[in-house]
Protein backbone atom coordinates (compact mmCIF):
# COMPACT_ATOMS: atom_id res chain seq x y z
CA UNK A 1 0.00 0.00 0.00
CA UNK A 2 1.22 3.50 -0.78
CA UNK A 3 2.52 5.46 2.17
CA UNK A 4 -0.20 7.59 3.76
CA UNK A 5 0.35 11.32 3.62
CA UNK A 6 0.70 12.62 7.19
CA UNK A 7 2.25 16.09 7.07
CA UNK A 8 0.30 19.31 6.47
CA UNK A 9 2.57 20.48 3.60
CA UNK A 10 1.59 17.36 1.62
CA UNK A 11 -2.06 18.38 1.88
CA UNK A 12 -1.55 22.05 1.12
CA UNK A 13 -3.06 25.05 2.89
CA UNK A 14 -4.71 28.38 2.19
CA UNK A 15 -2.28 31.22 1.54
CA UNK A 16 -4.39 33.29 3.93
CA UNK A 17 -7.81 33.48 5.55
CA UNK A 18 -9.18 35.35 2.53
CA UNK A 19 -8.58 32.22 0.47
CA UNK A 20 -10.65 30.19 2.91
CA UNK A 21 -13.41 32.82 3.01
CA UNK A 22 -13.69 33.02 -0.77
CA UNK A 23 -13.60 29.22 -1.21
CA UNK A 24 -16.05 28.49 1.62
CA UNK A 25 -18.39 31.27 0.46
CA UNK A 26 -18.17 29.85 -3.05
CA UNK A 27 -19.10 26.44 -1.69
CA UNK A 28 -22.11 27.90 0.10
CA UNK A 29 -23.30 30.23 -2.66
CA UNK A 30 -25.01 28.12 -5.29
CA UNK A 31 -28.35 27.51 -6.94
CA UNK A 32 -29.91 27.46 -3.47
CA UNK A 33 -29.16 31.17 -3.15
CA UNK A 34 -29.99 32.22 -6.69
CA UNK A 35 -33.22 30.29 -7.13
CA UNK A 36 -34.26 28.24 -4.09
CA UNK A 37 -34.29 31.15 -1.64
CA UNK A 38 -36.19 33.53 -3.98
CA UNK A 39 -38.67 30.74 -4.72
CA UNK A 40 -39.16 30.09 -1.00
CA UNK A 41 -39.77 33.82 -0.50
CA UNK A 42 -42.24 33.71 -3.39
CA UNK A 43 -44.10 30.75 -1.94
CA UNK A 44 -44.08 31.94 1.68
CA UNK A 45 -45.00 35.52 0.86
CA UNK A 46 -48.21 34.83 -1.01
CA UNK A 47 -46.96 36.43 -4.22
CA UNK A 48 -49.52 35.90 -6.98
CA UNK A 49 -52.42 35.78 -4.54
CA UNK A 50 -55.11 38.44 -4.47
CA UNK A 51 -53.45 40.11 -1.47
CA UNK A 52 -49.80 39.10 -1.12
CA UNK A 53 -48.72 39.48 2.51
CA UNK A 54 -45.00 39.49 1.85
CA UNK A 55 -42.05 37.31 2.79
CA UNK A 56 -40.87 39.44 5.70
CA UNK A 57 -41.73 36.86 8.36
CA UNK A 58 -40.02 34.11 6.35
CA UNK A 59 -36.91 36.28 5.88
CA UNK A 60 -36.79 37.26 9.57
CA UNK A 61 -37.03 33.63 10.75
CA UNK A 62 -34.42 32.68 8.14
CA UNK A 63 -32.01 35.38 9.41
CA UNK A 64 -32.57 34.35 13.02
CA UNK A 65 -31.91 30.72 12.07
CA UNK A 66 -28.71 31.73 10.30
CA UNK A 67 -27.45 33.37 13.52
CA UNK A 68 -28.39 30.64 16.02
CA UNK A 69 -28.07 27.56 13.79
CA UNK A 70 -26.18 28.12 10.54
CA UNK A 71 -23.32 30.19 11.93
CA UNK A 72 -22.73 28.02 15.06
CA UNK A 73 -22.71 24.81 12.99
CA UNK A 74 -20.31 26.38 10.48
CA UNK A 75 -17.98 27.32 13.35
CA UNK A 76 -18.28 23.76 14.65
CA UNK A 77 -17.30 22.25 11.30
CA UNK A 78 -14.31 24.59 10.95
CA UNK A 79 -13.21 23.67 14.49
CA UNK A 80 -13.38 19.95 13.66
CA UNK A 81 -11.48 20.45 10.40
CA UNK A 82 -8.71 22.72 11.66
CA UNK A 83 -8.09 20.92 14.96
CA UNK A 84 -7.64 17.62 13.13
CA UNK A 85 -6.01 18.86 9.93
CA UNK A 86 -7.73 15.98 8.15
CA UNK A 87 -10.47 15.04 5.71
CA UNK A 88 -13.94 14.39 7.23
CA UNK A 89 -13.24 10.72 8.01
CA UNK A 90 -9.75 11.35 9.33
CA UNK A 91 -10.97 14.36 11.32
CA UNK A 92 -13.34 12.40 13.54
CA UNK A 93 -10.85 9.54 13.85
CA UNK A 94 -8.07 11.94 14.88
CA UNK A 95 -10.23 13.70 17.47
CA UNK A 96 -11.80 10.54 18.92
CA UNK A 97 -9.64 7.58 17.85
CA UNK A 98 -11.25 4.17 17.61
CA UNK A 99 -14.79 5.48 18.02
CA UNK A 100 -17.76 5.20 15.68
CA UNK A 101 -17.68 8.95 15.00
CA UNK A 102 -15.54 8.43 11.90
CA UNK A 103 -18.68 7.12 10.21
CA UNK A 104 -20.15 10.62 10.43
CA UNK A 105 -17.21 11.74 8.30
CA UNK A 106 -17.75 8.80 5.97
CA UNK A 107 -21.37 9.89 5.54
CA UNK A 108 -20.12 13.35 4.58
CA UNK A 109 -17.72 11.97 1.96
CA UNK A 110 -20.41 9.70 0.52
CA UNK A 111 -22.88 12.59 0.45
CA UNK A 112 -20.38 14.81 -1.36
CA UNK A 113 -19.78 12.10 -3.95
CA UNK A 114 -23.48 11.44 -4.52
CA UNK A 115 -24.36 15.13 -4.56
CA UNK A 116 -21.69 15.90 -7.13
CA UNK A 117 -22.89 13.14 -9.45
CA UNK A 118 -26.32 14.72 -9.98
CA UNK A 119 -25.39 18.35 -9.23
CA UNK A 120 -22.91 17.99 -12.10
CA UNK A 121 -25.87 17.42 -14.42
CA UNK A 122 -27.51 20.67 -13.28
CA UNK A 123 -24.16 22.47 -13.46
CA UNK A 124 -23.95 21.36 -17.08
CA UNK A 125 -27.34 23.00 -17.65
CA UNK A 126 -25.94 26.32 -16.39
CA UNK A 127 -23.03 26.22 -18.84
CA UNK A 128 -25.33 25.30 -21.73
CA UNK A 129 -27.76 28.11 -20.89
CA UNK A 130 -24.88 30.56 -20.59
CA UNK A 131 -23.95 29.67 -24.17
CA UNK A 132 -27.57 30.05 -25.29
CA UNK A 133 -27.86 33.40 -23.52
CA UNK A 134 -24.81 34.72 -25.38
CA UNK A 135 -26.38 33.79 -28.72
CA UNK A 136 -29.58 35.61 -27.72
CA UNK A 137 -31.69 32.47 -28.13
CA UNK A 138 -33.25 32.69 -24.66
CA UNK A 139 -34.88 36.09 -25.10
CA UNK A 140 -36.38 35.78 -28.60
CA UNK A 141 -39.80 35.07 -27.04
CA UNK A 142 -41.04 34.65 -23.45
CA UNK A 143 -41.35 30.89 -24.04
CA UNK A 144 -37.91 30.46 -25.65
CA UNK A 145 -36.22 29.30 -22.44
CA UNK A 146 -38.95 26.76 -21.76
CA UNK A 147 -38.70 25.33 -25.28
CA UNK A 148 -34.89 25.18 -25.25
CA UNK A 149 -34.89 23.53 -21.81
CA UNK A 150 -37.37 20.87 -22.92
CA UNK A 151 -35.36 20.06 -26.06
CA UNK A 152 -32.07 20.07 -24.17
CA UNK A 153 -33.13 17.76 -21.33
CA UNK A 154 -34.77 15.39 -23.84
CA UNK A 155 -31.38 14.81 -25.50
CA UNK A 156 -29.35 12.16 -23.66
CA UNK A 157 -26.10 12.89 -25.57
CA UNK A 158 -26.36 16.61 -24.80
CA UNK A 159 -27.00 15.93 -21.11
CA UNK A 160 -23.96 13.67 -20.83
CA UNK A 161 -21.72 15.95 -22.90
CA UNK A 162 -22.40 19.09 -20.85
CA UNK A 163 -22.10 17.18 -17.59
CA UNK A 164 -18.72 15.89 -18.78
CA UNK A 165 -17.60 19.43 -19.64
CA UNK A 166 -18.44 20.66 -16.16
CA UNK A 167 -16.84 17.68 -14.40
CA UNK A 168 -13.64 18.28 -16.41
CA UNK A 169 -13.71 21.99 -15.56
CA UNK A 170 -14.15 21.16 -11.87
CA UNK A 171 -11.32 18.62 -11.98
CA UNK A 172 -9.03 21.16 -13.65
CA UNK A 173 -9.49 23.50 -10.69
CA UNK A 174 -9.11 20.88 -7.94
CA UNK A 175 -6.07 19.19 -9.48
CA UNK A 176 -4.17 22.45 -9.03
CA UNK A 177 -4.26 21.99 -5.26
CA UNK A 178 -5.41 24.31 -2.49
CA UNK A 179 -3.54 27.60 -2.91
CA UNK A 180 -2.67 27.31 -6.60
CA UNK A 181 -5.94 25.73 -7.70
CA UNK A 182 -9.03 26.24 -5.55
CA UNK A 183 -7.90 29.45 -3.82
CA UNK A 184 -6.62 31.10 -6.98
CA UNK A 185 -9.81 30.37 -8.92
CA UNK A 186 -12.29 31.24 -6.16
CA UNK A 187 -10.52 34.55 -5.55
CA UNK A 188 -11.53 35.40 -9.11
CA UNK A 189 -14.96 33.76 -9.25
CA UNK A 190 -16.37 35.02 -5.94
CA UNK A 191 -15.60 38.73 -6.44
CA UNK A 192 -16.88 38.35 -10.01
CA UNK A 193 -20.05 36.74 -8.69
CA UNK A 194 -20.61 39.57 -6.21
CA UNK A 195 -20.00 42.23 -8.86
CA UNK A 196 -22.54 40.59 -11.17
CA UNK A 197 -25.27 40.15 -8.55
CA UNK A 198 -24.96 43.80 -7.51
CA UNK A 199 -24.86 44.95 -11.14
CA UNK A 200 -28.15 43.13 -11.70
CA UNK A 201 -29.48 44.71 -8.52
CA UNK A 202 -28.72 48.28 -9.62
CA UNK A 203 -29.97 47.62 -13.16
CA UNK A 204 -33.32 46.32 -11.87
CA UNK A 205 -34.13 48.23 -8.71
CA UNK A 206 -34.17 51.65 -10.35
CA UNK A 207 -37.14 50.68 -12.56
CA UNK A 208 -40.73 51.69 -11.94
CA UNK A 209 -42.46 49.78 -9.10
CA UNK A 210 -39.32 47.68 -8.50
CA UNK A 211 -38.87 49.27 -5.07
CA UNK A 212 -42.02 47.41 -3.94
CA UNK A 213 -39.69 44.42 -3.59
CA UNK A 214 -38.21 45.95 -0.41
CA UNK A 215 -41.53 45.98 1.42
CA UNK A 216 -42.39 42.51 0.12
CA UNK A 217 -39.06 41.07 1.32
CA UNK A 218 -38.61 42.81 4.64
CA UNK A 219 -41.99 43.83 6.09
CA UNK A 220 -43.08 40.98 8.39
CA UNK A 221 -46.70 39.87 8.65
CA UNK A 222 -46.80 37.25 11.39
CA UNK A 223 -50.47 36.48 10.88
CA UNK A 224 -49.54 34.13 8.03
CA UNK A 225 -46.77 32.24 9.84
CA UNK A 226 -47.28 28.47 9.59
CA UNK A 227 -45.28 25.40 10.56
CA UNK A 228 -44.37 24.94 6.90
CA UNK A 229 -43.02 28.52 6.66
CA UNK A 230 -40.92 28.11 9.81
CA UNK A 231 -39.45 24.80 8.65
CA UNK A 232 -38.76 26.26 5.20
CA UNK A 233 -36.84 29.15 6.76
CA UNK A 234 -34.88 26.99 9.21
CA UNK A 235 -34.05 24.37 6.59
CA UNK A 236 -32.92 26.99 4.07
CA UNK A 237 -30.65 28.61 6.69
CA UNK A 238 -28.96 25.26 7.33
CA UNK A 239 -28.70 23.84 3.81
CA UNK A 240 -27.70 27.12 2.16
CA UNK A 241 -24.36 27.14 3.99
CA UNK A 242 -23.20 23.74 2.64
CA UNK A 243 -23.33 22.22 6.11
CA UNK A 244 -23.54 18.52 6.92
CA UNK A 245 -21.65 17.30 3.84
CA UNK A 246 -18.03 17.64 4.95
CA UNK A 247 -17.16 20.60 2.72
CA UNK A 248 -16.62 23.07 5.57
CA UNK A 249 -14.70 20.46 7.59
CA UNK A 250 -12.45 19.85 4.59
CA UNK A 251 -11.85 23.52 3.86
CA UNK A 252 -11.35 24.17 7.58
CA UNK A 253 -8.60 21.55 7.68
CA UNK A 254 -6.49 23.77 5.41
CA UNK A 255 -6.99 26.88 7.59
CA UNK A 256 -3.95 28.32 9.38
CA UNK A 257 -3.77 28.28 13.17
CA UNK A 258 -3.39 32.07 13.31
CA UNK A 259 -6.64 32.71 11.42
CA UNK A 260 -9.64 33.49 13.62
CA UNK A 261 -12.41 30.97 13.08
CA UNK A 262 -15.27 33.25 14.18
CA UNK A 263 -14.17 36.01 11.78
CA UNK A 264 -13.94 33.54 8.91
CA UNK A 265 -17.31 31.92 9.67
CA UNK A 266 -19.10 35.26 10.05
CA UNK A 267 -17.63 36.47 6.74
CA UNK A 268 -18.73 33.34 4.87
CA UNK A 269 -22.20 33.42 6.42
CA UNK A 270 -22.62 37.11 5.66
CA UNK A 271 -21.65 36.69 1.99
CA UNK A 272 -23.93 33.69 1.55
CA UNK A 273 -26.90 35.48 3.11
CA UNK A 274 -26.20 38.70 1.21
CA UNK A 275 -26.27 36.93 -2.17
CA UNK A 276 -29.57 35.21 -1.32
CA UNK A 277 -31.23 38.48 -0.30
CA UNK A 278 -29.90 40.54 -3.21
CA UNK A 279 -30.81 37.83 -5.76
CA UNK A 280 -34.34 37.80 -4.33
CA UNK A 281 -34.63 41.58 -4.62
CA UNK A 282 -33.52 41.34 -8.26
CA UNK A 283 -36.16 38.75 -9.11
CA UNK A 284 -38.97 40.44 -7.18
CA UNK A 285 -37.93 43.83 -8.52
CA UNK A 286 -38.53 42.56 -12.05
CA UNK A 287 -41.78 40.86 -11.08
CA UNK A 288 -43.18 44.03 -9.50
CA UNK A 289 -41.93 46.18 -12.37
CA UNK A 290 -43.69 44.02 -14.96
CA UNK A 291 -46.57 42.91 -12.70
CA UNK A 292 -45.76 39.27 -13.46
CA UNK A 293 -45.94 35.93 -11.73
CA UNK A 294 -43.17 33.37 -12.16
CA UNK A 295 -44.02 31.04 -15.05
CA UNK A 296 -43.68 27.47 -13.85
CA UNK A 297 -42.08 25.73 -10.91
CA UNK A 298 -39.99 22.63 -10.23
CA UNK A 299 -36.44 21.61 -11.17
CA UNK A 300 -36.21 23.58 -14.40
CA UNK A 301 -37.74 26.90 -13.41
CA UNK A 302 -34.37 28.59 -13.00
CA UNK A 303 -33.81 27.94 -16.71
CA UNK A 304 -37.34 28.68 -17.92
CA UNK A 305 -38.69 31.41 -15.64
CA UNK A 306 -35.67 33.75 -15.58
CA UNK A 307 -35.38 34.07 -19.39
CA UNK A 308 -39.17 34.52 -19.59
CA UNK A 309 -39.04 37.33 -17.02
CA UNK A 310 -35.96 39.14 -18.30
CA UNK A 311 -36.99 38.84 -21.96
CA UNK A 312 -39.68 41.44 -21.30
CA UNK A 313 -37.21 44.05 -20.04
CA UNK A 314 -35.26 46.55 -22.07
CA UNK A 315 -31.73 45.16 -22.23
CA UNK A 316 -33.08 41.75 -21.27
CA UNK A 317 -30.52 39.83 -23.33
CA UNK A 318 -27.62 41.43 -21.43
CA UNK A 319 -29.32 40.78 -18.10
CA UNK A 320 -29.83 37.11 -18.99
CA UNK A 321 -26.17 36.73 -20.03
CA UNK A 322 -24.96 38.22 -16.76
CA UNK A 323 -27.41 36.13 -14.76
CA UNK A 324 -26.34 32.82 -16.29
CA UNK A 325 -22.67 33.75 -16.01
CA UNK A 326 -23.42 34.39 -12.33
CA UNK A 327 -25.18 31.01 -12.01
CA UNK A 328 -22.31 29.21 -13.77
CA UNK A 329 -19.75 30.78 -11.43
CA UNK A 330 -21.86 29.73 -8.42
CA UNK A 331 -22.23 26.19 -9.74
CA UNK A 332 -18.48 25.84 -10.34
CA UNK A 333 -17.46 27.02 -6.87
CA UNK A 334 -19.96 24.53 -5.42
CA UNK A 335 -18.82 21.54 -7.51
CA UNK A 336 -15.19 22.33 -6.67
CA UNK A 337 -15.92 22.05 -2.95
CA UNK A 338 -17.83 18.79 -3.39
CA UNK A 339 -15.01 17.22 -5.39
CA UNK A 340 -12.41 18.38 -2.84
CA UNK A 341 -14.33 16.62 -0.03
CA UNK A 342 -13.93 13.24 -1.75
CA UNK A 343 -10.43 13.91 -3.07
CA UNK A 344 -9.15 14.89 0.38
CA UNK A 345 -10.34 11.55 1.76
CA UNK A 346 -8.31 9.54 -0.74
CA UNK A 347 -5.25 11.75 -0.23
CA UNK A 348 -5.36 11.55 3.57
CA UNK A 349 -6.73 8.07 4.19
CA UNK A 350 -5.57 6.11 1.15
CA UNK A 351 -2.28 7.83 0.41
CA UNK A 352 -3.19 8.74 -3.18
CA UNK A 353 -1.51 11.62 -4.93
CA UNK A 354 -3.76 14.60 -5.66
CA UNK A 355 -3.56 13.95 -9.39
CA UNK A 356 -4.57 10.29 -9.05
CA UNK A 357 -7.37 11.14 -6.63
CA UNK A 358 -8.82 13.87 -8.85
CA UNK A 359 -8.68 11.76 -12.02
CA UNK A 360 -10.18 8.61 -10.47
CA UNK A 361 -12.86 10.37 -8.41
CA UNK A 362 -13.89 12.58 -11.34
CA UNK A 363 -14.22 9.53 -13.58
CA UNK A 364 -16.37 7.79 -10.95
CA UNK A 365 -18.52 10.92 -10.51
CA UNK A 366 -19.07 11.10 -14.25
CA UNK A 367 -20.10 7.44 -14.48
CA UNK A 368 -22.49 7.73 -11.54
CA UNK A 369 -23.91 10.92 -13.04
CA UNK A 370 -24.98 9.21 -16.28
CA UNK A 371 -28.19 7.70 -14.80
CA UNK A 372 -29.12 11.18 -13.53
CA UNK A 373 -28.43 12.68 -16.95
CA UNK A 374 -30.63 9.98 -18.49
CA UNK A 375 -33.44 10.59 -15.98
CA UNK A 376 -34.92 13.28 -18.23
CA UNK A 377 -34.90 11.19 -21.41
CA UNK A 378 -34.03 7.52 -22.00
CA UNK A 379 -34.46 6.49 -18.34
CA UNK A 380 -37.37 8.83 -17.66
CA UNK A 381 -39.75 5.91 -17.18
CA UNK A 382 -37.32 3.87 -15.06
CA UNK A 383 -38.22 4.37 -11.42
CA UNK A 384 -36.60 3.24 -8.17
CA UNK A 385 -38.95 3.59 -5.21
CA UNK A 386 -41.17 5.58 -7.54
CA UNK A 387 -38.43 8.09 -8.44
CA UNK A 388 -36.02 8.65 -11.31
CA UNK A 389 -32.33 8.27 -10.50
CA UNK A 390 -31.93 12.06 -10.38
CA UNK A 391 -34.87 12.46 -8.00
CA UNK A 392 -33.73 9.52 -5.87
CA UNK A 393 -30.19 10.86 -5.40
CA UNK A 394 -31.56 14.31 -4.57
CA UNK A 395 -34.07 12.81 -2.13
CA UNK A 396 -31.42 10.75 -0.32
CA UNK A 397 -29.01 13.69 0.02
CA UNK A 398 -31.40 16.55 0.77
CA UNK A 399 -33.89 14.64 2.93
CA UNK A 400 -31.65 12.22 4.78
CA UNK A 401 -27.87 12.37 4.63
CA UNK A 402 -27.47 16.16 4.92
CA UNK A 403 -29.78 16.69 7.93
CA UNK A 404 -28.58 13.51 9.66
CA UNK A 405 -24.95 14.48 9.07
CA UNK A 406 -25.62 17.99 10.34
CA UNK A 407 -27.39 16.71 13.43
CA UNK A 408 -24.54 14.36 14.32
CA UNK A 409 -21.94 17.09 13.76
CA UNK A 410 -23.74 19.41 16.18
CA UNK A 411 -23.86 16.64 18.80
CA UNK A 412 -20.15 15.90 18.33
CA UNK A 413 -19.09 19.54 18.57
CA UNK A 414 -21.44 20.39 21.42
CA UNK A 415 -21.25 17.28 23.59
CA UNK A 416 -18.22 15.19 22.60
CA UNK A 417 -15.53 17.83 22.13
CA UNK A 418 -14.50 19.38 25.45
CA UNK A 419 -14.74 23.10 26.16
CA UNK A 420 -10.93 23.16 26.34
CA UNK A 421 -10.68 21.77 22.80
CA UNK A 422 -13.18 24.19 21.32
CA UNK A 423 -11.86 27.20 23.26
CA UNK A 424 -8.34 26.50 21.96
CA UNK A 425 -9.59 26.61 18.38
CA UNK A 426 -12.20 29.36 18.55
CA UNK A 427 -9.89 31.55 20.63
CA UNK A 428 -12.39 34.30 21.39
CA UNK A 429 -14.02 36.02 24.36
CA UNK A 430 -15.63 33.65 26.85
CA UNK A 431 -19.19 35.06 26.41
CA UNK A 432 -18.97 34.46 22.64
CA UNK A 433 -17.73 30.92 23.18
CA UNK A 434 -20.47 30.32 25.76
CA UNK A 435 -23.14 31.57 23.34
CA UNK A 436 -21.73 29.35 20.58
CA UNK A 437 -21.64 26.35 22.92
CA UNK A 438 -25.26 26.92 23.96
CA UNK A 439 -26.42 27.21 20.33
CA UNK A 440 -24.50 24.16 19.11
CA UNK A 441 -25.53 22.05 22.13
CA UNK A 442 -29.20 22.88 22.35
CA UNK A 443 -30.66 25.15 19.65
CA UNK A 444 -28.97 23.75 16.54
CA UNK A 445 -29.70 20.05 17.24
CA UNK A 446 -33.34 20.81 18.04
CA UNK A 447 -33.78 22.91 14.89
CA UNK A 448 -32.08 20.35 12.61
CA UNK A 449 -34.14 17.58 14.21
CA UNK A 450 -37.34 19.58 13.62
CA UNK A 451 -36.35 20.11 9.97
CA UNK A 452 -35.68 16.38 9.60
CA UNK A 453 -39.03 15.49 11.18
CA UNK A 454 -40.72 18.06 8.95
CA UNK A 455 -39.14 16.50 5.88
CA UNK A 456 -40.29 13.04 6.92
CA UNK A 457 -43.80 14.38 7.62
CA UNK A 458 -43.86 16.24 4.29
CA UNK A 459 -44.10 19.67 5.91
CA UNK A 460 -42.04 22.44 4.31
CA UNK A 461 -39.15 22.73 1.96
CA UNK A 462 -39.57 20.45 -1.02
CA UNK A 463 -39.53 22.79 -4.02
Amino acid sequence: MAKRATTPPARGSWAGKMGFIMAAAGSAVGLGNLWKFPWMAYKNGGYGEAEPYGAGAFVLIYLLSVVVVGLPVMIAEIVIGRRSGKDPVGAFEALRPGSLWKWVGALGVLTGFLLLSYYGVVAGWTAFFLLKSVTGSLTVTPDAGKEIFAQFTASAPMQVAWMAIFVLLTAAVVIGGISKGIERVTKILMPGLLIMVFWLFFMVMGRENASSAYAYMFYPDFSHVTASLVLDAMGQAFFSLSLGMGAVITYGSYLGKKDRIVTCAVSVTFLDTLVALVASLVIFGVLFHLNLQTPGDGQGNLFTAIPAIFSQLEGGTTLVIVFFLLVTFAALTSTVSLLEVVVSYFIDERGWSRKAAVVKVSAAVFLLGIPSAFSFNVLGDTKVFGMTFFALFDYLCANWSLPIGGLLITIFAGWILTSKETEDEINTHRPIHAFWKFCVRYIAPIVVLLVLVGIIAGVGGSE
